[in-house]
Order: C-alpha cells, then structure tokens, then sequence
C-alpha cells in the first residue's frame, strides 16, 4: 500500500463539457470536474503528483492529437499512468463497445470523431508503468470493468483491462447512465470522489487506496439514489493509493445505516373541478323575494277585495314583476349554460366564469386572498399575479373576472357562484400555493 511516485508516474485528465453535434447536451459540470481532480493529484497534502506530471485535457476537438498525447504519456510513465475522463460515453451500434466522446463527436461517426476504449486498453497494454488506473465518469462506463468477449483468434474482450497492475473504476454499471445534475458543481460521481479525498475517512489508514475508495463511493452513492460505481483490478492494483487520508488522525465515526424512508402524508387531492350548474339563483334573487311577497296580497286583493284601485294596482305590480322575472330568466339560461368551475391544485389555479376563463400557474401569481367586493361586498376570490407574471389583460367590467384599477388584484369570482365556505377555498390555496394565502 503505497502512493504514486510522483518523479516516475503521470496523468492526464480528460473532460468534454461542450458538442457541435445537437444531440449531445453541454456539460458545464465537466471543467469543475478536471480543475477539482488537478487540485487534488497535485496537492501535497493529498495526491503528491507534480504539476508538470499531470495534464489536462479539456474539450479536445482532435481524436488524432488527444491519442499521440496519451501515447506520449504512457510511454514516459514508469510506475503510475493514470487516466481520468469525463463527459459523455455512447455505445458502438454493432458491437456496442464504449466510445468516449469529444467536442467533434458525431453519434452517427463514432468510429472517426470518438475515442473507441479499446485505443486505451491497447496503450496500457503497452505502457511499461508498474500501475496503470483508469477512472471513468460517464454514461455506460461500467462497460469498461464488465468482461465482454468476441469471437476472434485472441479471445479479444471488450470493455475490459486484463493486464497486471490495471484497475479500472467507473462512475455507473454498464447499461446505467450516469448523473450530472443540472446546476451542481460537480458531476455525481466525480463529486462524491473529490468529497472523499478532500475530507478523507475519519479513523481511517494513512492512504486512501483505490479498493477503499471505491467500497466507500459505492455505500454512499447507494445512500443518495445514484447509480453504483462499479471496479475491476488484477493483481493487487487496488491497493494503491491515490491519496493521503487527511481524516486519519481524526476518531472513527460509526456508519449511519440508510435513513428508512417516512411515509408522508399525500397532498390533498385537488379542488377539482366545483361546479355550480343551473340558473345562477345569487343573480335573481333581488327579483324572486319581491316577488313572493306581492304574489299573497295580489291574490287576495283579486278575489277576496274586489277589484278597488289598491287590489287592481297590487295585480298589475306582481304581473309587471312576473315579466322581469321572465327577462331575468332569458340572460340567467345562458349563462346557467356556462357553469362556473374553479380548480386548485399543484400547477396553480384556473376560474371559468360565465364563458371568460383566467388560468393562472403559481409562478404567476403572489397573493391569494378572499376580500369584500362589488356594490354589496361579497366575499370574492383575488389573486395578485407576480411582477412578472405574463397574465391577458382583463376589462375592468365589474364582473368577474376582472383585474381593478389601480390595485391590480384580479377578481376571479364570488365565493357564492361556488357554492363554496372562503375556509375551503383558504385551505386549497395553502395546500398547493403556501404563503402566497394572504389572510
């Protein structure tokens, strides 16, 4: 168990963040990825390789140069040649072998515009370094620590380094993609690498070697949900070090078994679809009381009173009421045509309201309150939109929905369209929109 030689060993770190080709997304992650390892192999402290030991290779557009530099390297290394890469890894479509992608990469050409594994098998078949170590972070690396035989006179095997002093550790299982998620520093793999070396294994030996590393990557990428790194070494390649364990001195902390997972209660189900069919009776009512109440008086006034002036007048006031009460009725079918609906759940909320719908996703929207509004002050639902928040202009009509003068709330609807209590209403938005309730 030892470290690299640092007069007698090199490597070179290889990473492809950007493609012409448009069927390769960029990955930024990739030159924190190179910069992170440099910093590490390098670092006194840590790794102890010299500077002009290691080379970085960062979007290299030229297969031919990029392999002539590998070349050169294995040849000048005499007890560690080291290759690190990074980037995208697609599958021959005959013999779905691994290609490790460049700037120029074309899926359709890989022969021609990707590095084919099998070029770096054959180099460190033919490096005269005591140790050769591959690490791998990207999709279908496991390819290269999975044994993959072909016919042939020599039993070829693809994806594999079956050499003395090899070992090989890749960042997933050989059909499994690996992860870089979107705005992290780092790639999973490579990040949860340069994690461990920087912070190394409290309690642990003096040098991290390559078996340790990769049992301790394995327990915690399994922890995370990430795809499990996979290994292959021959001899006792494993046992070299890849860097000092800065943690050493430190006490040994138990291992915390995976935290089981908590059952949490489901979001409530949406305020699906409330509808409020029929003519809408919060309309007519001002019409339908007086009405009733003429309708007694009128009938006795006609055939108990006899037709004096005041029974002849309450008759001709309830005949008068019963015509605007049919004129009420021809605007109310149409719109009982046109049901109120309002719906709240995860994507924000949407009112459809006697034909003219506002729907509204809660990246639009600030505040949600239930105020006064209207000539009676009727409960009515508002909403805010967000300063930046795209919403189509609405006519102030004073029927909602309408956006207000001067305030900007919109006014989706009255509660009472709904048949609704505000607390329902309050509840839904603070399940699915929180603080955006305003009380």
């Amino acid at each position: 168990m030892r470290l690299a030689d640092p007069h007698r060993s090199r490597a070179v770190l290889m990473g492809t963040s950007v493609f012409r080709s448009p069927e390769l997304q960029p990955l930024p992650a990739v030159a924190n990825n190179l910069a992170g390892m440099y910093q590490v192999l390098t670092d006194p402290a840590l790794g102890g390789l010299l500077p002009d030991r290691c080379t970085t290779l960062h979007n290299a557009p030229d297969l031919r140069a990029l392999y002539r530099h590998l070349r050169a390297a294995a040849a000048d290394a005499e007890d560690t040649f080291l290759i690190y890469y990074a980037g995208h890894g697609l599958t021959g479509p005959r013999r779905h072998e691994l290609y490790l992608t460049l700037t120029d990469t074309e899926p359709d050409e890989l022969r021609v515009t990707a590095l084919e594994f099998e070029l770096i098998s054959e180099l460190f078949g033919e490096c005269p370094a005591a140790n050769r170590v591959l690490i791998l972070d990207c999709c279908y690396s496991g390819r290269a620590a999975q044994p993959m035989t072909m016919a042939g006179d020599k039993g070829l095997i693809l994806g594999q380094i079956d050499i003395a002093g090899t070992y090989t550790l890749t960042s997933s299982p050989a059909n499994t993609p690996s992860l870089a998620p979107p705005g992290e520093l780092y790639t999973a793999f490579t990040g949860e690498l340069l994690s461990l070396l920087r912070a190394g294994i409290p309690g642990g030996p003096e040098l991290l070697t390559l078996g340790t590393l990769y049992r301790r990557l394995h327990r915690t990428m399994a922890l995370h949900g990430h795809p499990l790194p996979s290994q292959r070494g021959t001899d006792t390649a494993e046992l070299l070090a890849l860097s000092r364990n800065p943690a050493a001195h430190l006490p040994a902390v138990a291992d915390v078994p995976p935290p089981q997972p908590v059952e949490q209660a489901a979001p409530p189900p949406p305020l699906t679809p409330l509808r409020k069919r029929g003519i809408p009776y919060y309309a007519l009512r001002p019409l339908i009381w007086p009405g009733l109440a003429l309708l007694p008086a009128s009938l006795i006034s006609r055939f108990v009173g006899g037709a004096d002036s005041y029974g002849t007048l309450l008759v001709v006031l309830w005949w008068a009421w019963l015509a605007v009460l049919f004129v009420g009725l021809a605007r109310a079918v149409p719109l009982a045509l046109k049901p109120f609906r309002l719906q709240v759940d995860r994507h924000g909320m949407e009112m459809t309201c006697q034909g003219r719908a506002v729907a509204l996703d809660w990246g639009q929207i600030a505040a949600v309150k239930i105020e006064p509004r209207g000539h009676l002050r009727r409960p009515a639902l508002c909403v805010r939109p967000a300063a930046d928040g795209s919403v189509r202009l609405l006519p102030a009509s004073g029927r909602p929905p309408y956006r207000e003068h001067g305030t900007g709330w919109i006014v989706l609807c009255y509660v009472k369209q709904l048949r609704l209590r505000p607390e329902e209403v309050r509840d839904a938005v603070i399940a699915y929109g929180g603080q955006r309730w305003r009380a």
